[in-house]
């Protein structure tokens, strides 16, 4: 008791560890805890040891203390008996005990040391107290602690590991049972700030952010494992860009938590609650992106009336959990498994709503929300790309425009803001310092688009050729055909978004063709193509779509497509030769140009190539001897 009075002076702290008290106060805990295997009765003796070591090892007074190399095995036994026993210490010690758990693990050689040591051990009593979490019997403030120190954990490449490979429950359903029990919870109950507040109410406010930071971890948590630890961690515990090559072993590994990912995402498919896991996710999803719009929306008077600054706090955090809800569906949608299950629960109102806030991020009012406006709208465009694969994607995002025959005279700006979204990131002019990372990035997620956008317009020409050639898969049925009648030209579907995306993008597309990036130059020559090949298919019955693609492609573009013919990767020469030759077959004119540019020479020998490489091939596998012989 003494020393925990003393301890409330800064000068008596530093004291306290010059003398070696912060080793004997863990050599002390580990004792008792060793005495409480036999006798749990006692656990309430542990309060005023572990409040002592929080006292003394604020972060600005002898926080360096906890850094010593040989305290590195006390705390990590001591961190390890604080997990075990969390569960059965009363609600006070509770706080204390974790509280100390939580500021070592921000250490990066001691929380590497404690997950390669005992991970394993510590995630299976995580596992175990968690299934009875109980906000109304728990502190909030140890709920935060113990999901703080999970966060500092889950840093370590290792400890991700053991997330992935989780079973019986996996964690997943630990997770997701947290949320829902910290959402359903009273103390998760949003509490107005305002200045004259009552004690009580300052409390439930506090009890509030501290659940808030609970489920924030459940969502990382969430996506790392939805993720299969992809991005991954360091086995120091520090910053995942320091992570140096991969070795063999750690590539196996990789390979091992790749199954366990697909086995997990599978079990999560067909798990009987998963009707109420995706409820879960996208009302919580559809709460936060609520209440960001409530204080992003606020005018320059309701802020000052409420407090500017706490305004862009409140900003900030919302839109925090919103990324950290929107990363756990990124992470499902790469596996094909989920996408039926996302599109069952579309969240197509609210992501629609992030697409508005995120489309011109440097524009926000408040600078420090940018970089997780840039970070959200990169999410989102990943999310787009993984889902464009399914049939239901057109059904969401454009099916029924192309079907209302109004927009049959559309113009460009009446497109859905949706598709002006995926133009004009598509087009856009890469605006931030000239870094390669940055600069890398910035090609990454327009490549993302350009994906996204071939797919939807395959599909479209798909549903201009003859009937009888179009994917069967994709053919509307007779009584769908004759409803929307007005929209067909003869067996041929007329897609509105197309020619308005054609008619308002495609210069600046094709401008594109200059980038020097390998991911965007690829592509965009396929983008081009589809266009193009929706011209020739609709010429008769759309001729102003014909019109608009042959003015857009000047002599000085097609020198562009030429240029990309003799590039030296072979992907890009392919894509190039390919959509010359749609140019060369669009109309008599254009296929005099491209004689006259001499691109048809490049195309013959190309094609020439194509077919030897295709005899040698053949003649290598007629050459293989049979398996035996």
């Amino acid at each position: 008791r003494l020393l925990i009075f003393l301890a409330k002076e800064k000068k008596y702290c530093v004291r306290f560890a010059d003398h070696n008290g912060v080793e004997l106060s863990l050599k002390y805990l580990r004792q008792k805890f060793r005495i409480i295997k036999q006798w749990k009765e006692k656990l309430p003796t542990l309060e005023k040891p572990f409040l002592l070591l929080n006292y003394c090892c604020e972060k600005d007074v002898n926080f360096d203390a906890l850094k010593e190399q040989k305290l590195q095995k006390l705390i990590g036994v001591v961190s390890l008996f604080t997990f075990g026993y969390f569960g059965d210490m009363p609600k006070e010690l509770q706080s204390f005990a974790m509280r100390f758990v939580a500021v070592v693990c921000s250490i990066d050689h001691i929380r590497a040391f404690i997950a390669q040591k005992h991970g394993e051990r510590l995630l299976a009593y995580f596992v175990r107290f968690q299934k009875k979490t109980n906000p109304t019997e728990q502190d909030a403030k140890a709920i935060r602690s113990v999901f703080e120190a999970l966060s500092y954990l889950c840093m370590v490449r290792s400890f991700q590991t053991l997330l992935v490979r989780q079973t019986e429950p996996y964690l997943y359903q630990v997770l997701l049972h947290s949320m829902k029990v910290y959402q359903e919870s009273s103390s998760s109950k949003y509490v107005a700030r305002s200045t004259r507040m009552s004690e009580d109410e300052r409390k439930a406010l506090m009890n509030y952010e501290q659940l808030q930071f609970a489920i924030s971890v459940c969502l990382d948590g969430l996506a790392l494992v939805f993720d299969g630890a992809r991005d991954g961690g360091t086995d120091s515990g520090g910053n995942s860009q320091q992570q140096q090559q991969q070795s063999p072993q750690q590539n196996d590994a990789d390979d091992d938590s790749q199954k366990h990912q697909t086995a997990m995402i599978a079990h999560f498919v067909a798990n009987q609650n998963i009707d109420s896991y995706m409820q879960l996710l996208s009302h919580y999803l559809h709460s936060v992106t609520k209440k960001f719009r409530e204080f992003n929306n606020r005018n320059k008077d309701e802020e000052k009336a409420n407090d500017d600054d706490q305004n862009e706090k409140d900003c900030r955090r919302y839109f925090g959990q919103l990324c950290k809800c929107l990363s756990v569906f990124v992470a499902l949608s790469r596996d094909a498994q989920t996408h039926d299950v996302l599109f069952r629960y579309s969240m197509q109102k609210d992501l629609i709503s992030v697409m508005r806030v995120v489309k011109n991020p440097f524009r926000h009012r408040y600078a420090k929300l940018v970089p997780m406006l840039k970070i959200c709208r990169n999410n989102v465009l990943m999310y787009l790309d993984h889902i464009s694969t399914h049939r239901q994607f057109d059904a969401v995002f454009s099916r029924d425009f192309d079907r209302d025959v109004e927009n049959a005279s559309a113009s460009s700006s009446k497109l859905p803001f949706f598709w002006t979204f995926i133009g004009d990131v598509l087009v856009e002019e890469y605006k931030e310092h000239p870094r390669p990372q940055l600069m890398q990035q910035f090609a990454h997620y327009k490549a993302c688009v350009i994906r996204l956008l071939y797919r939807w317009l395959c599909r479209r020409v798909d549903g201009t050729k003859p009937l009888s050639q179009q994917n069967k898969a994709q053919v509307a049925s007779a009584a769908e055909r004759e409803q929307y009648k007005a929209t067909y030209v003869g067996d041929k579907k007329v897609s509105y978004i197309l020619e308005g995306m054609l008619q308002k993008y495609l210069v600046e597309i094709l401008e594109w063709l200059k980038y020097n990036d390998l991911q965007v130059v690829a592509n965009t020559p396929l983008v081009v193509r589809q266009f193009m090949l929706y011209a020739i298919n609709m010429s008769k019955e759309r001729p102003l779509v014909k019109r608009a693609v042959k003015n857009a492609l000047t002599v000085a573009r097609l020198q562009d497509i030429k240029r990309l013919m003799a590039a030296p990767h072979q992907v890009v020469q392919y894509n190039a030769c390919l959509l010359m030759s749609t140019c060369q077959e669009f109309d008599d004119e254009m296929t005099a140009t491209v004689k006259t540019i001499g691109a048809d020479e490049i195309l013959k020998g190309f094609q020439r190539m194509q077919m030897q490489q295709q005899e040698m091939r053949q003649k290598s596998q007629n050459q293989k001897p049979a398996i035996g012989l």
